[in-house]
């Protein structure tokens, strides 16, 4: 059975490319810099931390233009899900 034992909102953008994956990027590790998982290994059974699961859902403008992968490589460890959404901004570029 899966349990959420944290949920966090990360923000990230990219004013001047307007590049989805550097804003995705951003987002992920702005939700890693504000979470403490304090104890978490304790919930696990080998103490791992590969075992944790991470599912990420991403909102973007063009989902199209997203690369997966490279929003996954922002995650340090666990077994990684990303799911992809069509919301966000888009901006005015300010060049």
């Amino acid at each position: 059975m899966e349990l959420d034992y944290a949920v966090q909102i990360g923000s990230g953008v990219d004013l001047h490319g307007q590049d989805m994956t550097k804003a995705a990027c951003r987002a992920v590790k702005d939700v890693i810099s504000n979470t403490c998982l304090s104890g978490v290994l304790t919930l696990s059974k080998t103490g791992e931390l590969e075992e944790m699961i991470v599912n990420i859902l991403i909102s973007i403008p063009e989902p199209d233009k997203l690369d997966c992968s490279k929003v996954l490589e922002v995650i340090p460890f666990g077994k990684k899900e990303i799911k992809v959404k069509k919301g966000g901004m888009v901006t005015v570029r300010i060049f």
